[in-house]
């Protein structure tokens, strides 16, 4: 082989190797979006949350599920399926202890950062409640690998990391936002959430910086008890469409299925690839 040929030989690996390079980091950093975070409300019908004017406001900048349902009543099970995409056998409100695999599993083997922030959690693997905080909105400590592993408990955190983050520009690629029982409407009402998620959210929304590549989805637990439970469901972000209006039948573990889709890991193989796509809204 001339020097020559050589030559080109390892310009044509030097360009493979960058694209290859250049693809790993397009799987890790997403389809659509590079980082998302949940913010999750309580025990509201769609309607009345519709008419309120910040959720109203909130779904006009991205894309609205009008036919988005929770999985059941009552609360416990839907947070459950929001992180693994199936109720994993709780139908209540009790206490739990789930030997399973949850959404973090999938982030973890592929390298990916995540964080929960809970208003009034008082930190250190923490498996009890308090006045203003329960257990049961909080899916992660329930599963057994994270409650008995201190490293992956410290990956839930006090809310008030959240500013913290967002001004260091450290926010991992997924975060889940639970507000306490007077924040998201259980121990309130749906004025009360709208008002606090308005003076929370009005300021993050409004900050570039963490706005880009990210997707913020804002739902709900599931509706009234005695209800057909569907839910209000949001998404906003830079790769959303404004005003844009989703009507495929969802739930919250098709939304696992999306974000299995969108950084490419895989299946929890929990039967949330049934689910119906989320498409049709993105730029």
């Amino acid at each position: 082989m001339s020097f020559r040929i050589f030559v080109v030989c390892l310009l044509l690996l030097g360009v493979q190797s960058r694209a290859d390079n250049l693809k790993s980091h397009q799987k890790l950093g997403g389809t659509h979006f590079q980082k998302l975070m949940y913010v999750i409300f309580e025990n509201t019908n769609f309607d009345p949350t519709i008419k309120q004017s910040f959720f109203k406001s909130f779904a006009d900048s991205g894309v609205l599920f009008t036919n988005f349902y929770a999985e059941t009543h009552p609360s416990q099970p839907n947070y459950v399926a929001m992180i693994s995409g199936d109720t994993m056998g709780v139908d209540n409100d009790d206490d739990v202890q789930i030997d399973g695999t949850s959404i973090v599993d999938l982030l973890e083997d592929k390298g990916m950062s995540w964080k929960v922030y809970l208003e009034n959690y008082p930190g250190g693997c923490f498996t009890g409640s308090t006045s203003s905080y329960v257990r049961r909105h909080n899916p992660f400590i329930s599963f057994l690998s994270i409650q008995s592993d201190p490293k992956r408990c410290s990956h839930l955190v006090s809310a008030d990391e959240l500013d913290k983050d967002i001004a260091q520009n450290t926010m991992p690629q997924y975060s889940f936002y639970v507000p306490n029982l007077e924040n998201d409407g259980h121990d309130s009402d749906i004025q009360t959430s709208n008002s606090w998620f308005q003076n929370k959210f009005t300021p993050i929304l409004a900050n570039e910086s963490f706005l880009k590549d990210m997707l913020i989805i804002a739902t709900f637990d599931e509706g009234r008890f005695f209800s057909w439970n569907q839910i209000y469901t949001a998404m906003v972000g830079p790769s959303v469409k404004p005003g844009s209006i989703s009507k495929v039948r969802l739930n919250h573990s098709s939304i696992i299925k999306m974000i299995e889709d969108n950084f490419d890991l895989g299946s929890l193989g929990h039967g949330e690839s049934e689910s119906n796509d989320m498409d049709g809204f993105w730029l």
